[in-house]
């Protein structure tokens, strides 16, 4: 910005402040010096709003660079998600459906909260491998487990702290196998099983 040597008056043009000088102060010659022209700093500058898309499951504006990870999160995949059967559910959009994700739920209200990943497992082993095997009828399948469990954590740190009691919900993930129509389904699941209980018992 120019500045004008005798008031307040500032323009970004040059010729205006020297018009301005012989209308308002009748000086006809405009010296400058170090303090009569002020740059902008890059914070005064206006900022680009970012570009942004609308994810309807989730009805929310997220910023396009960050819509990725958006789809991957627990809440998007918890609104995302339709019921296909009794504790199943498919997640329609992750990964642009190329890649089939559900989640199995199992509902332990007659049983109570499960603590034994062991029974976990053993209660949803039927409804899992009825997914492989209707997947696997027609091409291989390259499948990964992720399981996720809440654990009741303790945040007291001292001793003279009072102990405060949350739930963490952790996850654990196994790496992918292919799966063709030759391998035991049943192989395959206590496989998933082994690997997924040994990360859970390391916490």
């Amino acid at each position: 910005m120019y500045k004008c040597n005798a008031c307040l008056m500032q323009s970004t043009y040059k010729k205006n402040v020297i018009r301005h000088l012989k209308r308002v102060h009748g000086i006809e010659e405009y010296k400058e010096t170090a303090s009569s022209y002020e740059q902008k700093s890059e914070t005064s500058l206006p900022k680009e709003k970012p570009s942004l898309i609308f994810c309807k499951s989730c009805n929310l504006e997220i910023a396009t660079e960050k819509f990725s990870s958006h789809q991957r999160s627990l809440s998007h995949k918890q609104n995302s998600s339709i019921e296909i059967e009794p504790g199943v559910y498919l997640i329609n959009s992750a990964f642009k459906r190329n890649i089939s994700t559900y989640r199995i739920k199992y509902d332990s209200e007659n049983d109570g909260t499960i603590t034994d990943i062991s029974l976990f497992f053993s209660k949803i082993k039927d409804r899992v491998i009825n997914l492989i095997a209707m997947g696997v009828q027609e091409n291989p399948l390259k499948i990964n487990f992720e399981l996720f469990a809440s654990y009741v954590v303790s945040t007291k740190r001292k001793m003279d702290d009072e102990a405060c009691i949350k739930n963490e919900v952790k996850s654990f993930n196994s790496k992918y196998e292919i799966v063709t129509i030759p391998r035991s389904l049943d192989e395959i699941y206590s496989h998933f099983y082994n690997v997924l209980k040994t990360k859970s018992e390391r916490v």
